[in-house]
């Protein structure tokens, strides 16, 4: 139920309030693939980040850069398949701070305050790419 500044249509108000003009980023399709796509990045990302002994490197070369590159791909997947960017930001950075944390706890791996840093920023950067992206789309 709308509260009652709002004029609801029925049989006696055939007012509605207008709504904001959808964006291709809400069609259900995108929804579900960026649902699949976080449960299928978290899986990835957390083997990466726990893992005790060599495996494939996947890398671009710099740690740092590796941190916000998949976080920031996190952060695109979770809030295209919630749509709540503000409880993408505070769980995606409580899973970095997990990581740093599981990590400290693995021999050989260390936990390090810049690594969250990291983080936060590739967060920060998706949650913006999907805002233009969504701003795009509604332009037309």
């Amino acid at each position: 139920m709308q509260p009652p500044s709002v004029p609801q249509a029925g049989p006696h108000n055939d007012r509605v309030t207008p709504q904001a003009t959808p964006s291709l980023l809400d069609l259900p399709l995108v929804i579900k693939a960026g649902r699949i796509a976080l449960v299928l990045l978290l899986i990835v990302v957390s083997w990466l980040a726990w893992r005790t002994g060599p495996g494939p490197e996947i890398s671009t070369g710099t740690d740092k850069f590796d941190h916000l590159a998949a976080f920031a791909a996190l952060a695109v997947a979770a809030v295209l398949g919630w749509r709540r960017p503000q409880w993408t930001f505070i769980g995606l950075l409580a899973y970095g701070v997990l990581i740093e944390l599981v990590q400290s706890q693995i021999p050989g791996r260390t936990a390090e305050a810049a690594d969250v840093a990291a983080d936060a920023l590739g967060i920060a950067l998706g949650l913006a790419c999907v805002a233009v992206a969504g701003w795009w789309t509604r332009r037309r």
